[in-house]
C-alpha cells in the first residue's frame, strides 16, 4: 500500500481535474441578530406568557453537543424548539436560541480549539411529515450568549458542521436544501474566514443536497460528505436517487470526489458516514439501500475501497429518519447507531445489540466525550438523555420543554385544564393553575393516550370523558375519573390499521393528525374527520358518516409513500383527508370543515347538506389546519392556508361574515411564514390572533392590521390558538403550551392609549381557590408560575415612574374600597413604559408593622407594601390607580372558589374576628414601635448627658423612664430571641407579640369555608386581654412618667419624646 501522503497527492490531482467549485457568497445575510432580552422590548414587555410544557413529556431532539473533559455543559437542538444550554450537567437549561429566524435546529458544533464558538445549523435534516424550514447558519462566540446569523438563508435544512480543529475560521455545512422542492443552495458549503464569504464546494443537482460529514481524525484536510436526493410532497415521501452519494476530499473541502468501489450501486437513498478516532484510516458508512443489496460498509484505507459489513435493519430501521452513527473515541470496533433503539456493537458492526431499552424510541443525535467516552449524552424522539457509564444507565433529562404539540383544548372546569396531543409523546392533559403551592409541574399532568398523540378533547359540557386519537384516526375515550379508556375508532380496514391497503383503495382515509370535535352542550355527541366528517351520539360506541367526501379526491396522490428505494408506511402521507373540524358556539348545527387538500367546507344543518365554500385565491393543495369560528356569529369564520408542503411559504388567511359566500383577504401584515390558525377573542371582537410556524402575531381590526405578538414569546410555530376564561393560550411545535393569563390589555391596547398619561385596562376578576401543598421540596426540575393570585390590575404609563432612591414607598398608589366605600388596601409599585400588571391578592392591609424588625419580603419593605392583612370577602371593588398626577378607576370582582360550597356566613364570621386580630396586633405594634423610638431618644441623650451635673436630675428621670418602657417591651416582645432568624423562638416560650401575629396570620387564615372555632375564639379572647393591658400600661406611662420627664427635659434643654395620642384598637366595621 502506497503511505499515506502519496495517495493524498494522487487524489488531490485526480480531483482537481474532475471537479469545479461553484462560489456561493452569502454576505447579504449577515443580519445581526440581537440580544435574547433586546428583542422583547415595547409596550408588553412587563408582560410574560408561561410555559406549562409539560417537560416531563417530552420532545424531539435533533442535535447534542459537548465539551471534551467537561461534565457541565451540553448544548441541545430541538426539531423546532431552538437551542438549549446546561452548565449544571442536565439538571436545569436555558433556551439560548429563542427569538432567531427559525426554531428548527439540524446541527450544532463547537470549535473543539475555543468552545466558546458555537455554530447552529438552523432546519432539522430528519425529514418527517411535521419538520420546520430552517434559516440558515449561525454563530455564537459568546458560548451562546449572542448568535448572529452567517449566511446560508436558503439551504433549508441542514445536517452537519463540522469545524477544523486547528483553524475556527475554517467550517464545512452539509446543507440538505428545501425539504418541499427543489433549490440551488445546497450541498456542502466552506468558509474559510469564520462564515464572512461561503463557497460551495459540492453540488450534485438541485433536488440533492448533503445530510452528513465527517473528518479523518488529526488530518482535517481529508474529509467525506453524503449527498441525499430526497423530496416532500404532502401526499409522498420520494426517498433516494441517482444523486445520492458518498464523496470525498483531499484539501479540507474545497473539491471533492466521489466514491464507489464496494459501495452498492444505486438507486441509494440517505446515507451516514463516520471515522474511527482511534484509527485513523478506518471510516464507516450508513447506506439505505434497496432490500439485500447491504447497509453498513467498511473502508480500512481512507475509502479506497469498502467493505459490507451488515445488512442488519435494527442499526436503521427507518433510513430516511435515522442514517446516524457514531464510533467509539477509544476503540474503532465499538459503534453506536441511532434507529429505533439505540444499539451498540462490539465488533465494528457485525452484531448489534440494544443498549437503552428503558429510553424513549427514535434516535437521532449523539455525543461521546472523547476524553471520558462512558459520558454519552444522546438525543430522540422523546428528548434528550445522559449516561455516565457507557450506556449501562441512562438519566431522563426532564427540564425540556420542547413538546411538539398539535392542538389544544381546554376543559371548563375552574382553574381549567388544558389537553393536548405531542408528537411522538402521547396526548397529556394539566392545570393551568395547579393551586399547589405557586407552581405548576409535569407532577401535574396525567397521560391519555399514547403513540403520537394528536387531539386530546375534554367534553365541554362533562370534563370527565376526553376524546382523543394517536396517529391515523386510532380513537378512543379516556374515562378521567376512573382511568379507563374505550377504543371507538369508527372503521378499520386491517389490523395494521393503516398499512394493509394503498390509501386509494380504503373506504375511508384518516389524516396523521385526525381532527376531534365534541359538542359544546351534549357530551356524547362527537365528531371525528377523515375523508367524511363521522358523527356519534353515543360517546363513540356507534358512529355515522354525515357527509360525503369532502376532499378533492385525487387518487394520483392516494398512493404507497417512499421509493425508490424504501417504502415509509407510517400513514403520516395519506392525504386527501379532513385536516380541521370547528362547531360553531352559537349554534350547533353549523359545523365548518378544512381540508389537507385546500379545500373548505360547511354544513348548517348538522351534516345534511355541505358546501364547498373555499375562498377564490387560495393555494390550492395547500393545508386548512384549523377554522376559527367566531362565538356569536356561526357565520363568521377565520382560515389559514398552510402552503409550505407545497415550498411555498407565504402567508394565506381569509375571513368570512356570511357562511362562505364571499371571503376577505386578511394576510397583509403577516410575516412570509406558514399560517396555520386564526382565532377571534371572544370578549373583544375583531381581535385576532393568528398562529405561524414562527410565532404569533395580533390584529385588533378584524384582520386589517397585523403586528407581532411578543410578551417574551419565543419564535416557535404557533399551531392553535385558544381563549380560554380571559386567557390566552397557544399549543406550539416546540416549546409546548404557553398562556398568557388575562389578555384584556393587550387586547384593548392601541397606540393612542400609549400617549395618555394613564390608562387603566379591564381587570380580571380575582378568585379565592382553596389551595394545598404537595409538601416541601417534591417538585421536579422544570416548573412554571402558576396563574397570578387575585385580581390582575394592568395599566399604561407612556413613560416610566419611579420613586425617588429615599422613598418610603413605590410611585404608583393602589387603592382598593368596597361596596361601602371604606378603604381595604393601599398598595404601592413603580412603573415602566408601557403595559403593566399588579396583582391584588384579595387581602386586607396587614397590621402595621414593627419599624424596628427586619422584613422578610424586600420587595414589599422597598415598596411600601403591607399586603399580609385578612383575605376580603368575594364581592365588588372600587381600584383606583395614581400615576404621577394621573388617576383611574374600575370596578372589580371578587369571587368564592367555584370548587367549594358556599360558606358566606363562615367567611364573615372568619373576616370579623381576624380584621379584629389584626386591629389588636396594629395597637400592639404602635406601642412597641412608640416604645422603640423612646428609648433610642432616651439612650442618645444618656451617652451624650455622662456626668453633666446639670442633667443629673433629667437624667435620674430618663433612667427611670427607660427602665420602665423596657420592662414593657420585654414583656411583649422577647429580647433574647433573633426575631430575624426563622425558628430562632423555639429557644424561648411564646411572647404576646409572636402569639398575637400568629394568630392574626394563620390562626384564622387557616379557615376554608367553616366558623372560627370555640378553640381560637377562646385564645383570641386571652390575648386581647393582654394586649389591653398592655396598653393600658403605656396609655398610663404616656400621661404620667412621660410627661414627668418631658417637663424636666424641657426645662434642662435636653430632647424631649414625641407622644401622641394614647394607643386605641380600631372598631372593625364591616
Amino acid at each position: 500500500m502506497p503511505p499515506l501522503h502519496a495517495r493524498l497527492l494522487s487524489l488531490a490531482i485526480l480531483t482537481a481535474l474532475a471537479a469545479t467549485p461553484a462560489l456561493a457568497s452569502d454576505t447579504a445575510h449577515h443580519t445581526r441578530s440581537t440580544d435574547q432580552s433586546s428583542q422583547q422590548k415595547g409596550p408588553f414587555a412587563q408582560l410574560h406568557f408561561r410555559d406549562l410544557g409539560p417537560a416531563i413529556a417530552g420532545g424531539r431532539v435533533s442535535a447534542i453537543a459537548g465539551i471534551p473533559g467537561n461534565p457541565l455543559i451540553y448544548y441541545v437542538g430541538a426539531a423546532a424548539g431552538g437551542v438549549w444550554k446546561t452548565t449544571d450537567g442536565g439538571q436545569h437549561w436555558k433556551a439560548i436560541f429563542a427569538h432567531e429566524a427559525t426554531a428548527s435546529i439540524g446541527a450544532i458544533a463547537l470549535s473543539r480549539s475555543n468552545p466558546n464558538l458555537v455554530w447552529v445549523g438552523t432546519g432539522e435534516p430528519n425529514i418527517r411529515n411535521d419538520i420546520v424550514d430552517g434559516a440558515g447558519v449561525y454563530l455564537s462566540t459568546d458560548a451562546g450568549k449572542n448568535f448572529k446569523r452567517m449566511g446560508l438563508a436558503d439551504a433549508g435544512q441542514i445536517g452537519k458542521i463540522v469545524v477544523d480543529p486547528h483553524n475556527p475560521d475554517h467550517v464545512l455545512v452539509a446543507a440538505l436544501g428545501h425539504a418541499w422542492g427543489p433549490n440551488a443552495e445546497r450541498g456542502v458549503f466552506e468558509t474559510t474566514d469564520g462564515g464572512k464569504h461561503w463557497h460551495k464546494t459540492l453540488f450534485v443537482d438541485n433536488q440533492t443536497g448533503a445530510i452528513d460529514m465527517a473528518m479523518a481524525p488529526g488530518n482535517p484536510e481529508v474529509l467525506f460528505a453524503a449527498t441525499w436526493q430526497v423530496v416532500r410532497h404532502p401526499w409522498n415521501l420520494v426517498d433516494g436517487g441517482k444523486g445520492s452519494g458518498l464523496w470525498r476530499s483531499i484539501d479540507g473541502g474545497a473539491h471533492w470526489t466521489r466514491l464507489s468501489k464496494g459501495l452498492p450501486k444505486g438507486p441509494l437513498g440517505r446515507i451516514a458516514v463516520a471515522t474511527a478516532p482511534s484509527d485513523p484510516e478506518r471510516v464507516y458508512t450508513l447506506v439505505e439501500t434497496k432490500p439485500g443489496k447491504g447497509l453498513l460498509f467498511v473502508s480500512h484505507d481512507l475509502g479506497d475501497k469498502w467493505t459490507e459489513v451488515s445488512d442488519n435493519h435494527a442499526l436503521d430501521v427507518r433510513p430516511f429518519y435515522f442514517s446516524r452513527f457514531a464510533v467509539s473515541p477509544t476503540n474503532a470496533d465499538r459503534l453506536y447507531f441511532m434507529s429505533f433503539h439505540l444499539m451498540e456493537s462490539d465488533d465494528g458492526g457485525k452484531t448489534a445489540h440494544i443498549i437503552d431499552k428503558s429510553v424513549h424510541v427514535d434516535h437521532h443525535a449523539i455525543w461521546i466525550d472523547p476524553e471520558h467516552p462512558q459520558r454519552i449524552i444522546q438525543g430522540n424522539d422523546g428528548g434528550a438523555y445522559l449516561s455516565q457509564d457507557g450506556g449501562k444507565s441512562w438519566r431522563f433529562l426532564d427540564a425540556l420543554p420542547i413538546e411538539q404539540d398539535y392542538m389544544v383544548a381546554a376543559d371548563n372546569r375552574t382553574p381549567y385544564t388544558l389537553c393536548a396531543g405531542l408528537q411522538d409523546n402521547s396526548g397529556w392533559c394539566g392545570p393551568a393553575n395547579s393551586l399547589a403551592d405557586k407552581v405548576n409541574s409535569g407532577n401535574d399532568w396525567f397521560n391519555v393516550v399514547g403513540g403520537d398523540g394528536q387531539y386530546v378533547v375534554p367534553a365541554p359540557s362533562d370534563s370527565n370523558l376526553i376524546y382523543n386519537d394517536s396517529q391515523d384516526g386510532t380513537m378512543s375515550v379516556f374515562h378521567r375519573a376512573s382511568k379507563r379508556s374505550d377504543f371507538v375508532m369508527p372503521y378499520l380496514h386491517g389490523p395494521g390499521f393503516v398499512n394493509d391497503l394503498p390509501p386509494a383503495a380504503v373506504k375511508y382515509r384518516f389524516n396523521w393528525t385526525s381532527p376531534i370535535a365534541v359538542d359544546p352542550r351534549d357530551a356524547k355527541t362527537v365528531y371525528l374527520g377523515a375523508n367524511v366528517v363521522f358523527k356519534s351520539t353515543d360517546a363513540g360506541l356507534h358512529w355515522t358518516p354525515i357527509s360525503g367526501d369532502l376532499t378533492r379526491n385525487d387518487k394520483a396522490k392516494q398512493a404507497l409513500s417512499g421509493g425508490p428505494v424504501n417504502l415509509d408506511l407510517s400513514g403520516a402521507e395519506t392525504y386527501d383527508t379532513v385536516l380541521s373540524l370547528s362547531i360553531a358556539p352559537s349554534d350547533p348545527k353549523v359545523l365548518w370543515a378544512g381540508t389537507d387538500d385546500g379545500l373548505v367546507q360547511v354544513t348548517r344543518d348538522d351534516g345534511a347538506h355541505w358546501s364547498n365554500v373555499t375562498p377564490g385565491g387560495a393555494p390550492k393543495w395547500a393545508r386548512v389546519y384549523q377554522v376559527g369560528v367566531s362565538a356569536t356569529q356561526p357565520g363568521t369564520a377565520y382560515v389559514g392556508f398552510d402552503a409550505h408542503e407545497l415550498d411555498n411559504r407565504h402567508a394565506y388567511a381569509y375571513r368570512t361574515d356570511d357562511y362562505g359566500r364571499s371571503w376577505h383577504n386578511i394576510s397583509h401584515g403577516l410575516p412570509d411564514a406558514p399560517v396555520s390558525v386564526v382565532r377571534e377573542d371572544p370578549a373583544h371582537p375583531g381581535v385576532l390572533v393568528a398562529g405561524t410556524d414562527i410565532g404569533a402575531w395580533i390584529s385588533r381590526d378584524n384582520g386589517s392590521h397585523w403586528s407581532r405578538l411578543t410578551a417574551h414569546l419565543p419564535t416557535v410555530p404557533v399551531v392553535d390558538v385558544k381563549f380560554v376564561q380571559g386567557d390566552l393560550v397557544l399549543a406550539t411545535h416546540g416549546r409546548g403550551i404557553f398562556v398568557l393569563d388575562h389578555f384584556a390589555s393587550i387586547a384593548e391596547y392601541n397606540h393612542k392609549l400609549a400617549k395618555q398619561a394613564l390608562h387603566l385596562f379591564t381587570p380580571r376578576a380575582g378568585t379565592e381557590y382553596v389551595r394545598w401543598s404537595r409538601g416541601e421540596g417534591a417538585e421536579p426540575l422544570y416548573t412554571v408560575p402558576n396563574a397570578p393570585d387575585g385580581v390582575l390590575i394592568d395599566y399604561s404609563v407612556p413613560k416610566a415612574i419611579k420613586a425617588a432612591k429615599k422613598a418610603k414607598h413605590g410611585a404608583v398608589t393602589i387603592t382598593v374600597r368596597d361596596a361601602q366605600g371604606h378603604l381595604v388596601a393601599t398598595r404601592y409599585t413603580n412603573a415602566k413604559a408601557g403595559v403593566n400588571r399588579y396583582a391584588w391578592n384579595m387581602q386586607y392591609d396587614g397590621a402595621t408593622r414593627l419599624t424596628f424588625e427586619k422584613h422578610k419580603d424586600k420587595k414589599d419593605r422597598k415598596d411600601g407594601n403591607n399586603p399580609d392583612g385578612p383575605q376580603v370577602l368575594p364581592g365588588t371593588y372600587k381600584v383606583t390607580v395614581d400615576a404621577d398626577g394621573a388617576q383611574a378607576s374600575e370596578n372589580v370582582v371578587v369571587r368564592a372558589d367555584p370548587n367549594q360550597k358556599p360558606a358566606t356566613a363562615a367567611a364573615r364570621a372568619v373576616l370579623q374576628h381576624a380584621l379584629a386580630a389584626r386591629n389588636e396586633l396594629s395597637a400592639l405594634d404602635d406601642v412597641l414601635n412608640r416604645v422603640t423610638a423612646m428609648q433610642a431618644t432616651l439612650k442618645q441623650f444618656e451617652d451624650k448627658a455622662g456626668n453633666d451635673n446639670r442633667y443629673a436630675n433629667t437624667l435620674k428621670l430618663a433612667k427611670k423612664l427607660d427602665a420602665e418602657l423596657g420592662k414593657l417591651k420585654d414583656g411583649a416582645y422577647n429580647p433574647h430571641v433573633q426575631h430575624d432568624v426563622i425558628e430562632d423562638d423555639l429557644k424561648q416560650l411564646s411572647d404576646l407579640h409572636g402569639s398575637m401575629k400568629a394568630l392574626s396570620g394563620y390562626g384564622f387564615s387557616g379557615l376554608q369555608g367553616q366558623f372560627p372555632t370555640p378553640a381560637l375564639l377562646s385564645l383570641q379572647q386571652q390575648l386581647n386581654g393582654k394586649v389591653g393591658k398592655l396598653i393600658d400600661r403605656f396609655n398610663t406611662l404616656l400621661g404620667g412618667d412621660v410627661v414627668a420627664y418631658n417637663h424636666a427635659a424641657y426645662a434642662a434643654g435636653a430632647p424631649t419624646l414625641m407622644t401622641g395620642s394614647p394607643v386605641k384598637v380600631t372598631a372593625v366595621n364591616l
